[in-house]
């Protein structure tokens, strides 16, 4: 067996005897070997990021049908958040089932905030107290982004309607008892919501008929198919605007400044109707924040764009916008007012 001597060790870089020249080249050595792995390290964290949001196309998932005042705005803000945001905003109408079939959709989505909902009240604070249970829990299944706009409930009539005013609807409504009919934008919205009051509140008996979305309900007014409808004001007004229909009040008690010309119903003596419409932003439960945060700062400041407050306002709605925190509290709030009114009417929704 070979045996080494004292001095080959020593002279060793690695040895315990080695000189000071060879531990100074031991330590550079020991030096470039960590710069390198620290690259390394940093490179590969680099290439395994989450590339900037959003990085490809965003759909606004509307659950009513496309026509509707619902549909307009959904397309005004995905025209500006595409103009923001530098990737393509695709509005994807999803009707059906009083906008559960579209919420759905959106709750069911992955939540990377590239599959939004666009709703209203009718989805997230009447829906929730339908007596079937819907396939999501609207206060789970959802994170608030931003309230968008608000509209007034407009009762109206068709143009060639023999009712004039609200206590002339009253009079054939109590003389019909039960053959007069209302239609509202859904089995369960907020429409179907405020005949089911004014019936309570009127002590009348008029047939509820659903539509799936405000286009059909307004052109089957419009040519006499139905005689009374509870529309949104988006809808609503713009028929009435253009004189096909007539406004006989406003489901609030103060006049709305979108349409001070139409009587409050407190003006008719029904102080306890108080409901309106408003639209809002949302995303799958379990969006990161950072992107939900993103998304409400982009539509707060859409909503204040004097272009866009005045197409919203040429359309008969209001600008809202509020951060997630604030909506969120809203939500709430409206959501169990919604409850008390439908326990209150007895009413139905399924």
């Amino acid at each position: 067996m070979t045996r080494h001597s004292d001095n080959d060790n020593r002279n060793h870089p690695g040895s315990q005897g080695a000189g000071p020249a060879a531990r100074r080249a031991l330590l550079r050595v020991l030096a470039r070997t960590a710069l390198a792995g620290a690259l390394a390290s940093m490179f590969a964290g680099t290439a395994g990021a989450a590339e900037p949001y959003p990085n490809k196309p965003i759909r606004i998932v509307n659950p009513w049908p496309a026509g509707g005042g619902s549909d307009v705005v959904s397309r005004i803000v995905a025209a500006r958040l595409q103009a923001r945001l530098g990737q393509a905003v695709i509005v994807d109408n999803v009707a059906g089932g009083s906008s559960i079939i579209g919420a759905q959709r959106v709750a069911s989505a992955e939540p990377d905030g590239y599959t939004l909902l666009l709703t209203s009240n009718t989805t997230m604070s009447t829906n929730p107290w339908r007596e079937a249970r819907t396939p999501y829990d609207a206060a789970r299944s959802f994170v608030p982004v931003s309230q968008v706009i608000r509209t007034p409930l407009v009762l109206i009539v068709n143009r060639d309607s023999p009712y004039r005013d609200v206590p002339a609807l009253v009079a054939d409504a109590r003389a019909k008892r039960g053959a007069l009919a209302y239609a509202s934008f859904g089995n369960g919205t907020t429409g179907h919501i405020s005949g089911e009051l004014f019936k309570l509140e009127t002590r009348t008996d008029m047939v509820h008929v659903p539509y799936k979305g405000s286009a059909p309900a307004i052109q089957d007014l419009i040519g006499g198919q139905v005689p009374v409808l509870f529309d949104t004001g988006a809808t609503a007004l713009t028929q009435v605007r253009a004189g096909r229909a007539r406004g006989l009040a406003v489901m609030q008690p103060e006049r709305s400044a979108l349409a001070r010309d139409i009587p409050s119903i407190k003006e008719f003596g029904y102080k306890d109707i108080d409901i309106t419409v408003w639209f809002g932003l949302f995303a799958p439960a379990g969006t990161p924040a950072a992107i939900v945060q993103r998304l409400s700062r982009e539509v707060q400041e859409i909503v204040r764009e004097p272009e866009v407050v005045e197409k919203f306002r040429s359309i008969n709605v209001e600008p809202a916008g509020s951060s997630p925190e604030a909506f969120a509290d809203f939500l709430r709030k409206d959501r169990a007012e919604m409850g008390k009114v439908i326990r209150t009417a007895g009413i139905r929704l399924d």
